[in-house]
């Protein structure tokens, strides 16, 4: 009696099993078909605003329009034209940086994806799955600001960086009133990325997290404590072959 219980016991485990694989792929085929409801959809703002601004930076006057898929997925329907007029290695880095935007949110459990549509015909002009998705290329211009805490100062600059074998190196120029010109090298981890600047005038150490073709932190000044924030994003088209950061501005 006692072996088959085990058996019965043992059987009614298998065919739950079964039935949720049953379910799950029953959700992973039907749920794509589904747009989030309009209160789940905001859950997701905050994202859907900065892929809406990614895409403006590369079709300012083409029209996008956003639209999020029950199982996690993004419908992102756009001007074949306009999107295919971009050369294939930038465009694939831009469906990189705004995929990361949308997936490092979402849960990769009913296998989302971000999905690139005509938006006339609603066909896929290019896919990318969550579950398998990693951080865009480094490796690139960069421009933004930077903002001094210490004494209340902004102020713009821009960065040249290159993936190199033990991390990142690269440029950095920045405008007056503050200052900080010079090579930079780092450390690159995922999304964390550390490097330092070191100029005749001044030691600054920056620490920042990347998030599609952005990158965010905050910096300190090792010579007098001073402290602040940043933010850089990165331009098209990327860096140049030949680029060299030992022949840097200083």
């Amino acid at each position: 009696m006692t072996e088959r219980g085990s058996s019965d016991a043992g059987g009614i485990i298998g065919i739950l099993f079964l039935l949720a694989v049953l379910g799950w792929v029953a959700a992973v085929l039907i749920l794509p078909h589904m747009n989030m409801t309009n209160q789940e959809a905001l859950g997701h703002r905050d994202a859907m605003h900065q892929i809406a601004g990614e895409m403006e930076l590369h079709q300012a006057d083409a029209e996008t329009i956003l639209v999020p898929r029950f199982d996690g997925s993004l419908n992102i329907f756009v001007n074949r034209r306009d999107f295919e007029n971009v050369p294939y290695p930038d465009r694939n880095e831009i469906a990189a940086g705004i995929s990361d935007m949308w997936c490092q949110q979402v849960s990769p459990f009913l296998l989302p994806a971000v999905h690139f549509r005509d938006i006339q015909t609603g066909s896929t002009l290019i896919t990318r799955g969550c579950v398998f998705q990693s951080s865009p290329d480094i490796t690139g211009n960069y421009s933004g600001t930077v903002h001094n805490n210490t004494v209340n100062v902004d102020s713009t600059f821009e960065v040249q960086l290159v993936k190199s074998t033990n991390g990142v190196r690269g440029c950095m120029q920045v405008e007056l009133p503050l200052v900080g010109t010079g090579p930079i090298n780092g450390t690159l981890n995922d999304r964390s990325i550390v490097v330092g600047l070191t100029s005749p005038d001044v030691r600054i150490l920056f620490t920042g997290t990347r998030v599609g073709h952005s990158i965010t932190g905050h910096y300190t000044v090792s010579s007098n404590g001073q402290t602040g924030t940043f933010t850089l994003h990165q331009d098209v088209p990327r860096v140049k072959n030949g680029f060299d950061p030992s022949n840097c501005p200083r």
